[in-house]
């Protein structure tokens, strides 16, 4: 992860130096066949996509923000403690560690990472809900997650796939609801018929 002091000068360099001794070790001598290339090169990108992805997160840290911080009640929210998160995101798995406050005054609990982050409730990024979403479209709902992982390589339960898939079937009527309702055209400059 990028320390505290390193620049992001300093870190491409690292992680250049880091990505060439991943190519010296993984590229083979000789070409091979399209199956050989396709699989060295998979797996390399995997790898430096993850490892990327993990440094841009580490840039955040945990959110903490000090030992208290004003609520949006107008009361003190104070940190309680830190917290993992498993996070599902195009890259691949990761956990990250949240710091979390919470407001005895009204009884809300804030993670300033999450919001940071733009992160919902659940596990994952809005990359994997919109393939997730794609897939359900298109496939029954017990073969989403099978799916996910043989064309991505990302692992989902087939409960979490299908909620992702039934939550972005809501959005989609609410959506067309409002698209449909009269006047909408007149708003939005979109001829009627």
């Amino acid at each position: 992860m990028r320390g505290n002091h390193e620049s992001k000068e300093e870190m491409v360099e690292r992680l250049t130096r880091q990505f060439r001794e991943l190519l010296e070790k993984k590229l083979p001598e000789e070409p091979g066949t399209l199956e050989e290339i396709e699989r060295v090169t998979e797996e390399i990108g995997t790898e430096i996509k993850r490892e990327i992805e993990g440094e841009c997160l580490g840039w955040h840290g945990s959110g903490y923000l000090g030992s208290q911080i004003r609520c949006s009640c107008g009361a003190v929210s104070k940190f309680k403690n830190y917290y993992p998160k498993r996070l599902v995101s195009l890259c691949g798995e990761t956990t990250v560690t949240r710091s979390y406050y919470h407001c005895s005054s009204c009884g809300e609990g804030y993670v300033p990472l999450d919001a940071k982050l733009g992160l919902d409730s659940g596990c994952t990024s809005v990359g994997v809900r919109t393939k997730v979403g794609r897939l359900g479209a298109m496939i029954p709902f017990g073969d989403v997650s099978l799916e996910l992982r043989l064309l991505c390589g990302i692992a989902l339960s087939s409960n979490t796939a299908w909620r992702i898939a039934e939550s972005m079937g809501e959005r989609v009527k609410k959506t067309r609801g409002v698209m449909s309702s009269p006047g909408f055209g007149e708003l939005r400059g979109v001829p009627k018929g």
